[in-house]
């Protein structure tokens, strides 16, 4: 018995022992990396990649924490976080935090943070097919790094102030980086050293200096990006080859430029809110074809660039010139441009005169449609034969635009006060413009700090005309003490890409809170307040009596201070409680 009883106390403690030495936290948290093919778990991602069970086309999965190490990822593996807003793996500004060494690896579900002064959030180096998606980076460098890395998915990923370069190729082709999200870097993408046949869609970049840049690199596809960059948005230098298509760029010194090079396209394209919209300097053979540059100070520029096509585009409310030629711009084709309410249309200076201003079509030739044309279309052709040539260069001016643009702006955003007490009404002025070539009906709201003041049809607006609507916002129920933005939106029209300009803030309104006594809401209870009381004194509101009793004739609901629908001696208490504040 003895012997049993002492068996018994120490298989208890050793027992106790073993839970009290596994007590210090769950599983998970302890060895929080798991090799989902082998079943073994790990405390750090680095473990599980080095473990000798973890093979080549295994998946690690992580579980959301903070993981304080830098990865080195040497065999071909999927490594997944639980959650890339609480997966985090930090680099303490210590080095490369995540390092692709191998060949198809693939990273999603991490935040990526602190690679430190001159080093990578994820860096693929003389490795390729790895697919990077779903990640967030941020602190470091260089967000992604691609060198000499080829055949990649980098897609979905959020890049936010890393300080050169949120994604950048380097002697790398064939890679897919499409739908990011990129703020706050010098460059937000950059294409560089020979870095071909690259597929850049989708991707939203803003406060960066630079958006999308490629620097001697042809043969990629720049399509359908967000792009605001403070320098340029997209730019190409020295590079052949390369398509700009669809993309929306805006307030940019440099929407869409091309330095150098030959041989691209720029194509379907909306530029507004910039300096220049599209600007070629020194390159040729370049197609600008269907964009549309819109409320730039210059439109379509081009300096020292010769050969190129310029057809189908619309130049419209730039505020120095529609187009511009300098600096020996020779030998270029442009037609079936519209050129619309530029305050300028056109400035080509004397080393620039031997451009083609037609399209030979059939038997006939078209030039461009000017807003500015006054001609007469004798023989209804749709080509104005009077007063020719148009603006010196065009002998074939087109009565019609030649592309249908669908474009509504707001304009200008007034209020009636810019301070105001509570209970007083503020009338909001809202002036739009159909900046396109058809009429156009839509909605226009008016808005103080994102709260409707009201709504408005405007219907069948015609092309290039503007309309004029008011809005009362009446401020009795608004919170009194603060300054409220105020803002109009017109609503988004089918077709319609320079979306930037159909929103506009006015600025903002204080709404003061109101005294009581105030009558006459100028801020101060004095002797125009007792007066306007005196004068309403005994008269009651509608319903005082019976239902649908009317007003009396001298009513004046603002003399009501205690909203008891009558003006008696006890709102005269009240107003005399408050004299002269």
């Amino acid at each position: 018995m003895k012997c049993k009883t002492t068996l018994g106390i120490m298989i208890t403690l050793l027992l106790a022992s073993t839970i009290k030495m596994f007590s210090v936290g769950p599983v998970s948290a302890v060895l929080a990396v798991h090799n989902l093919n082998t079943g073994l778990h790990y405390a750090t991602i680095q473990e599980a990649i080095d473990a000798p069970q973890t093979l080549n086309g295994h998946t690690i999965k992580v579980d959301s924490g903070i993981y304080n190490e830098l990865v080195n990822v040497k065999k071909a593996l999927k490594i997944v976080g639980e959650n890339k807003e609480t997966t985090i793996i930090d680099g303490n500004e210590a080095g490369i935090v995540v390092n692709l060494t191998s060949t198809s690896v693939t990273i999603t579900g991490f935040t990526i943070r602190n690679g430190g002064e001159g080093y990578v959030g994820i860096q693929m180096d003389t490795s390729g097919g790895h697919n990077i998606s779903g990640n967030i980076v941020s602190n470091c460098v260089y967000g992604i790094d691609l060198f000499e890395s080829s055949n990649n998915i980098v897609v979905g990923n959020i890049l936010l102030d890393n300080g050169m370069i949120g994604i950048s190729l380097a002697y790398s082709s064939n890679n897919n980086i499409s739908d990011n999200y990129i703020y706050g870097s010098t460059y937000g993408i950059k294409i560089d050293s020979s870095s071909v046949d690259n597929d850049v869609f989708s991707n939203t970049v803003s406060e960066t200096s630079y958006g999308i840049v490629m620097n001697n690199s042809g043969t990629n596809i720049v399509g359908s990006n967000n792009v605001s960059g403070k320098v340029t948005g997209i730019y190409s230098t020295y590079s052949s080859g390369n398509n700009v298509i669809g993309n929306i760029v805006w307030e940019s010194a440099f929407a869409i430029e091309f330095y150098g090079g030959t041989s691209s396209n720029v194509l379907g394209n909306t530029v507004s809110a910039s300096g220049y919209g599209i600007y070629l300097a020194f390159a040729s053979g370049i197609t600008v074809d269907g964009n549309l540059a819109s409320n730039n100070d210059w439109g379509v520029y081009l300096h020292g660039a010769d050969s190129n096509t310029i057809k189908n585009n619309t130049a419209a409310y730039n505020k120095y010139y529609g187009l511009t030629m300098v600096s020996d711009s020779n030998g270029n084709f442009i037609y079936f441009n519209n050129l619309i309410h530029n305050v300028k249309q056109l400035f080509q200076d004397a080393s620039s005169g031997g451009n083609t201003w037609y399209k030979p079509v059939g038997v006939n030739n078209y030039g461009n449609y000017w807003t500015d044309y006054n001609g007469l279309d004798t023989d209804k052709d749709g080509v104005g034969e009077t007063q020719i040539p148009h603006a010196g260069v065009d002998n074939y001016p087109l009565m019609n635009p030649t592309m249908t643009v669908h474009d509504v702006a707001i304009i200008n955003v007034k209020t009636s006060a810019t301070t105001v007490i509570a209970g007083q009404v503020v009338i909001v002025t809202v002036i739009a413009r159909n900046e396109g070539t058809v009429n156009e009906t839509f909605i226009l709201t008016a808005k103080y700090f994102n709260r409707i003041i009201g709504t408005q049809t405007v219907t069948n607006l015609t092309l290039y005309a503007s309309t004029t609507l008011t809005f009362n916002w009446d401020t009795t129920d608004v919170p009194s003490g603060f300054n409220y933005q105020i803002s109009a939106d017109a609503s988004v029209i089918a077709g319609e890409t320079d979306q930037i300009d159909n929103t506009k803030i006015d600025g903002t309104v204080e709404v003061k809170e109101r005294i009581i006594g105030d009558v006459n809401m100028d801020g101060t209870v004095d002797l125009n307040d007792l007066i306007l009381l005196n004068k309403a004194y005994g008269s009651h509101g509608p319903d005082y009596n019976y239902p649908g009793e009317p007003a009396s004739p001298n009513w004046n609901q603002d003399a009501d201070l205690n909203k008891d629908n009558i003006i008696n001696g006890l709102d005269l208490f009240m107003l005399s409680k408050n004299y002269g504040k």
